[in-house]
C-alpha cells in the first residue's frame, strides 16, 4: 500500500509598521494522469513554486529597505510564473476547474500584496490610512 502524500497549506504572516498580510496558498490535488502522463512534474514544480514564492517573501521583508523594491519584484516574477503553471495543470485537466478557480483567486490577492508594498516602498509619504 503506497502513503498517500498529503499536500500543506503554506501560510506566512509579515508584520512591517503595524501592517499585516498574509499569504494562504495551496493545497491542490493533482488527478491522476489519464493520457499515461505523469503529473508529478508539473505538480512538484508547482509545489516547488509555492515554496520558493513563501521563502523570496521572507528575504524581501528581511532585505534593507533600498534593496526591499527588487525584492518583491522577484517574489511577482516567480507569482506569475506560479499563475502559469497553474493555468498549464487547469489545461491539461490535472486540476479541477473549481481548485483553478480556488487558487487563482488566492494567488490574485497575494498579487495585490505584493503590488501594495512596492508601490508603498516608492511612495512613503502616501499612506492609505489616518494616524
Amino acid at each position: 500500500m503506497q502513503n498517500a502524500r498529503k499536500q500543506h497549506v503554506y501560510v506566512a504572516t509579515y508584520t512591517n509598521e503595524g501592517l499585516k498580510f498574509q499569504m494562504v496558498l495551496g493545497p491542490l490535488k493533482f488527478e491522476p494522469s489519464k493520457r499515461g502522463r505523469p503529473t508529478s512534474t508539473i505538480g512538484a514544480r508547482i509545489e516547488n513554486k509555492f515554496l520558493d514564492l513563501l521563502e523570496l517573501a521572507y528575504i524581501a521583508y528581511l532585505t534593507e529597505k533600498e534593496k526591499k523594491a527588487e525584492k518583491i519584484s522577484d517574489c511577482i516574477l516567480v507569482l506569475d510564473t506560479l499563475k502559469f503553471l497553474i493555468s498549464v495543470a487547469w489545461e491539461g485537466k490535472l486540476i479541477s476547474n473549481k481548485q483553478c478557480e480556488d487558487v487563482a483567486l488566492k494567488l490574485g490577492e497575494v498579487g495585490k500584496m505584493f503590488g501594495g508594498w512596492k508601490k508603498n516602498l516608492n511612495n512613503p509619504e502616501k499612506k492609505n490610512r489616518d494616524v
